[in-house]
């Protein structure tokens, strides 16, 4: 334990190592400038000196420093600095370094490159260079520390600067160039080290105290892995119907996977860590109310202390997610229970900012502000009142109501609710149990059994009466027998006349007897033999059918109490066969009731502490003694059963103080908390959140390590290091160590919370997927946009639940849409991504569409539409273009997101737009890089997920790529192209270009006859559909002709699988038959019909200097009637256009395929 702490510590206290990209003020802020000369020597000033060594006792001889050896500035020009989204400085390296007496420093541990300017960054910021070219440098080259040293001073010193020059070098290259707007400062920067200006400070406070006073803490031991955890079996959720006991809402039950997930929290033990694998949309934020509202109502059965309940996650966003819940979603219920009885209580939750965000949090959530208001006799004179109040309307025939008898009696109404969920329970466990015994004794068909097992009853009784009657006759037949021939039967011929006789009697009885039967005596015997056999099957059979009658009975019996126990659930419309049904039933009923009577319960229980305590209050709150400290958490929890705050501010909230003797000193409530919990576990970085578990009993840890992963700020080889320093890896063989750690979850360089839950959890849900609980039903997309998500990341496990009806028809959008834009992806000056043309479509096709989008929805835009794009550069160009359109975008209550995909998770929208950026210029991997971008890009969008962007980038053959899958979904239906007319390339306009705007058919085909007429060597046409009539319909068939005997060449492009189509097999297969013969048809007259795979630009080019790109499909579109549509292209004149030619033309190229007619045709 003590040894992970430490490891955690150090990794916290690295990453503030890993900033390079400052604002000014923050830099003079946190560290103090410094002339070069001092750095060249490696000498700090007296001044300097004296500052560092203020306050330090005489025998301590070094202090520890910090050093950005150099530093960057962004240029200013005409007194403004360039802004667009660069950082005013940069500092690429940090390095830790000890300062003696004398003022020489020295380098004593780590020399970092900075994180968060190498890519890949967070949301495509800005960087100079790459992750991998750092943890190449640092693995083949980096600098080691001899303590024992005794080398000059000057030597060592210059040794190192050349060090930490050829790592720069290694990384970033020649950075930074004119270009780069960067220029390098006359000065380096430094800074004592010091946690207590740090964010992590108060986290690195409990590593210190864990790794001092080795407390109990179970959780935190097994947040500290050394191995997964063994796999057990998963609970059946009947194994935990009663002790589910409360629910959110009444509208809407648990899922199954949700209800199995909340089964195994109820279960969990101390020190237990519950995963629960969330992916978006499954209900995360509905499982976790229902944990909360279950353990509330429990521990109001029990009548002892409410729980300590905690969530916490690692961003404001997240935070902010659950308080929203907490806020909203719990619902009031109708009747005298319904909603709060104390007023001014708007949550069930209460926020625990820093200090800094106090005052804004107070102004939407509940703050500890919040509980020192209504601990006041004010506000407890009023919520007294109001209490008792609502009590007499609840309970109206109670005799006296004061505080304690309402607080009795919600007791009481809770147990009787929770007892109809343990009879419900204990009579399905013994109607399963009957029935499984009547099935197993009777078989599958129990009363058809007892039927035959009844009547072989009544035949063996109808056997033993007539044999009993047989046996009167024998019997009378001998009593009447002649008495001489009885007296001489021994004689051996009287004897055979007696029988003879005697078969002949027996014969009109209609009884044979054996044929070797030599005495009248065996033939009595014979025939009491038969009726004793008789009589005992009899015996027999009638007991089998009484018993079955008995299994029967029971079993009747039992499924009555069950019906019995059911029926206040029971409707015609929904009747109630299983336990699964009632447990559906009774999550919107009973378990809802018995949380709101647990809600008044506890808000009785807070009056009556209130009043114990009287004039202590006020005194109370001003101390911090750890009894003080626990009772006021315990009271709070009786108004809002959660407090949720970040991982960075909790151990303040659980910390309390104690007298040593001298004075005051600061210690931590370790295993307190009863619950902890986690939401977004998979952005989560361990050490982050490590100090938390100390912290509480039991962990629920909900995420998902397919969506977004954590900013990890730890470069690999600084992070074995670590690991190797705290003793917990090996140095014998840290590679495989390494992995091992890595896979676990709890290396600072690529680990998570949610992963380190996966590996900690008992359970194994579902073994296709991650260990841990598996949510599986999705509520949020449309089935369309989901499955893409579903097969990207999920194995196709998660189940569409969403009610289809709910798109409105007033929307023609498609789920999955896309349209096509020829602009060019550039490098902005923040080295991020952008494409101008993309920018201005996206905000004037919003703008276009917003009226009908606000009418349609019933919603302002900023609730309809969000627009994400993996660069920040790209964000801030689509937002300015909005912008200008008058639409307002941010972070604001009103405003429309647009951002990274960080900027949306969490959330939804009904429509997403997504700005891919790249385009033929630039094409790049990172969207490609991982599946988390477009996983949770495209489970944004409840309704329509629409692609704004250059399509010929995704490619459906890629289909192990997320862009290339992406396309299959994406290109699977014509009706999913969007048509919008093109914005003006401003990057060849501002080339001189002159610009034509091209509107209808008629326009398109007068505009290419002429291209074609006036061509000196190359005409290349671009046309994604081909119809052969259509290059006799446009009239340019003749022009053609006439340029290729002038020598110009023809080339027609166009795609394969458009040309297919979608329809039938055999029909794809003619077309594609049609459209050899049209190649080599027109192959014939010299022009050039070239397939390509996945084109989408409709372009014409003619020789190197005219360029037409727009939405008209120049041998494809309708010239008349109803299929006619108004299509815009614009035209490019002069030498600016030649390099985009050549850029289209080297990208086509690239796609051409060779292609031989199918052989079923």
């Amino acid at each position: 334990m003590e040894k992970h702490a430490a490891y955690w510590r150090h990794s916290l206290a690295d990453a503030e190592l890993g900033k390079g990209a400052w604002r000014r003020a923050d830099l003079d802020k946190e560290c103090t400038p410094q002339p070069s000369e001092s750095l060249t020597k490696g000498i700090l000033d007296e001044d300097i000196l004296a500052a560092l060594f203020k306050g330090e006792p005489e025998h301590i001889e070094t202090v520890d420093l910090i050093i950005r050896p150099w530093a960057f500035m962004r240029q200013i020009v005409h007194g403004k600095g360039l802004g667009g989204g660069l950082p005013e400085i940069v500092t690429p390296l940090s390095c830790t370094v000890r300062a003696n007496r004398s003022g020489e420093m020295l380098p004593s541990g780590k020399t970092v490159f900075a994180r968060d300017i190498l890519d890949p960054v967070d949301r495509g910021a800005f960087a100079i260079g790459q992750v991998s070219a750092m943890d190449e440098n640092l693995t083949q080259h980096g600098y080691t520390v001899n303590p024992e040293e005794d080398r000059a001073h000057a030597v060592i010193w210059k040794e190192y600067l050349d060090y930490c020059n050829q790592f720069m070098s290694a990384v970033i290259g020649d950075w930074p160039q004119a270009s780069d707007k960067y220029t390098k400062a006359a000065t380096w920067y430094l800074k004592k080290v010091d946690i207590t200006g740090s964010p992590s400070k108060h986290i690195i406070a409990v590593y210190d105290d864990i790794y001092q006073t080795t407390p109990d803490a179970p959780l935190f031991v097994t947040y500290a892995l050394d191995h997964a955890t063994p796999d057990e079996p998963c609970l059946a959720s009947e194994a935990t119907f009663d002790r589910r006991q409360a629910h959110s809402g009444d509208e809407h039950p648990l899922a199954q996977a949700q209800r199995d997930a909340l089964s195994h929290l109820m279960i969990s033990i101390p020190g237990e860590i519950v995963a629960v694998n969330g992916p978006p949309g499954t209900g995360k934020t509905t499982m976790l109310l229902s944990a909360v509202a279950s353990l509330w109502a429990q521990a109001a059965l029990q009548q002892g202390e409410p729980p300590v309940i905690v969530a916490a996650s690692t961003n404001n966003q997240a935070v902010t997610n659950i308080l929203d819940a907490f806020g909203k979603d719990f619902k009031a219920g109708t009747g005298p229970f319904a909603g709060r009885w104390l007023p001014g209580i708007k949550s069930f939750g209460a926020y625990f900012p820093s200090s800094s965000k106090l005052a804004e949090a107070a102004a939407k959530y509940q703050t500890p502000g919040f509980f020192d208001a209504v601990e006041t006799p004010d506000y407890f004179a009023s919520a007294s009142e109001a209490f008792i109040t609502a009590g007499k309307q609840a309970f109206p025939s109670l005799a006296k109501t004061d505080v304690s008898s309402i607080v009795e009696s919600l007791h009481a109404e809770l147990r009787t609710e929770a007892a109809k969920l343990s009879q419900m329970a204990s009579t399905w466990t013994k109607y399963q149990a009957e029935e499984c015994n009547v099935r197993n004794t009777l078989g599958t068909e129990p009363y058809a059994t007892l039927d035959h097992l009844k009547n072989e009853a009544a035949h063996d009784e109808t056997l033993v009466n007539d044999v009993r009657k047989a046996l009167k006759r024998w019997n009378d037949y001998l009593a009447s027998e002649s008495f001489l021939l009885t007296l001489f039967s021994w004689i051996p011929a009287v004897e055979k006349k007696r029988v003879a006789m005697a078969r002949r009697e027996l014969g009109a009885m209609g009884i044979a007897i054996d044929d070797d039967i030599r005495s009248v005596d065996s033939i009595s015997d014979q025939l009491n033999g038969q009726a004793a056999e008789l009589a005992a099957a009899a015996s027999s059979s009638a007991a089998r059918a009484m018993s079955a009658q008995r299994i029967i009975d029971t079993f009747e019996m039992a499924y009555r109490h069950w019906k019995s126990s059911v029926r206040e659930l029971e409707s015609e419309e929904h009747p109630i066969r299983t336990l699964t049904d009632a447990d559906r039933k009774v999550d919107t009923t009973i378990r809802f009731r018995m949380f709101l009577l647990a809600t008044h319960y506890w808000e009785g229980r807070w009056l009556l502490e209130i009043e114990k305590l009287g004039t202590q209050l006020e005194e109370l709150k001003r101390k911090k003694g750890r009894q003080v400290v626990m009772d006021r958490w315990r009271r709070r929890m009786m108004l809002t059963p959660c407090v949720v705050s970040t991982f960075f501010m909790l151990p303040t909230h659980l910390r309390c103080t104690r007298h040593d003797g001298e004075g005051f000193i600061d210690e931590y409530l370790y295993d307190f908390a009863d619950l902890l919990i986690v939401d977004e576990a998979g952005q989560v970085l361990p050490e982050v959140a490590g100090a938390s578990f100390a912290l509480a009993k039991r962990a629920l840890v909900i995420g998902d390590t397919l969506q977004i992963e954590p900013i990890w700020g730890m470069p690999g080889p600084v992070d074995v290091g670590n690991l190797i320093s705290a003793e917990i890896m090996s140095p014998a063989s840290p590679r495989t160590e390494f992995e091992r750690l890595r896979e676990l979850g709890i290396t600072a360089s690529s680990g998570s919370v949610m992963k380190i839950a996966q590996n900690a959890s008992r359970y194994h849900y579902d073994r296709d997927l991650a260990r841990g609980l598996f949510l599986y039903e999705h509520r949020r997309c449309l089935s369309e946009i989901i499955e893409y998500c579903n097969q990207l990341c999920y194995h196709g496990k998660l189940i569409p639940s969403r009610d289809e009806n709910e798109y409105p028809s007033q929307v023609d959008l498609p789920a999955m849409g896309y349209l096509h834009i020829d602009g060019m992806c550039t490098q902005g000056n923040s080295g991020s991504r952008q494409n101008k043309v993309e920018a201005e479509t996206i905000a004037a096709w919003i703008s276009d569409h917003r009226e009908m989008l606000e009418r349609a929805y019933g919603e302002p835009l900023h609730k309809i539409i969000g627009v994400v794009t993996p660069f920040a550069g790209q964000a801030g160009l689509i937002s300015d273009e909005c912008k200008k359109r008058g639409i307002a975008v941010g972070s604001g209550e009103s405003s429309m997101t647009i951002g990274t995909v960080h900027a949306l998770q969490g959330a939804e929208r009904r429509v997403i737009v997504f700005s891919p950026t790249y385009s033929k210029h630039a094409d790049g991997g990172f969207i490609d890089r991982n599946t988390s971008m477009l996983n949770v890009a495209v489970s944004r969008a409840k309704d329509s997920f629409l692609v704004f962007g250059d399509m010929d980038m995704f490619n459906p053959r890629l289909k192990s790529q997320p862009r290339g899958l992406l396309a299959t979904y994406l290109f699977r239906s014509m009706g999913n192209e969007l048509i919008f007319p093109p914005v003006q390339r401003v990057d060849i306009a501002d080339m001189g270009a002159d610009i034509q705007v091209l509107h209808d058919a008629e326009e398109h085909d007068a505009f290419l006859r002429e291209a074609i007429e006036s061509a000196k060597r190359e005409v290349m046409i671009v046309t994604p559909w081909f119809k052969q009539e259509k290059l006799s319909t446009s009239g340019v068939l003749d022009s053609m002709h006439a340029a290729i005997s002038r020598g110009v060449k023809i080339a027609i492009y166009t795609d394969l699988e458009f040309n297919r189509g979608n329809k039938s097999t055999d029909q794809q297969d003619a077309n594609e038959c049609a459209l050899i013969a049209a190649k080599e048809i027109l192959a014939s007259s010299k022009i050039q019909l070239i397939i390509v795979n996945k084109v989408h630009s409709k372009i014409v080019a003619c020789d190197d200097d005219l360029l037409c790109i727009g939405s008209f499909n120049w041998f494809s579109a309708a010239r008349d009637g109803v299929c006619k549509r108004l299509e815009t292209s614009m035209c490019y004149k002069g030498k600016a256009v030649s390099n985009e030619i050549k850029i289209n033309r080297t990208s086509l190229q690239a796609r051409v395929i060779n292609i031989h007619p199918p052989s079923s045709v």
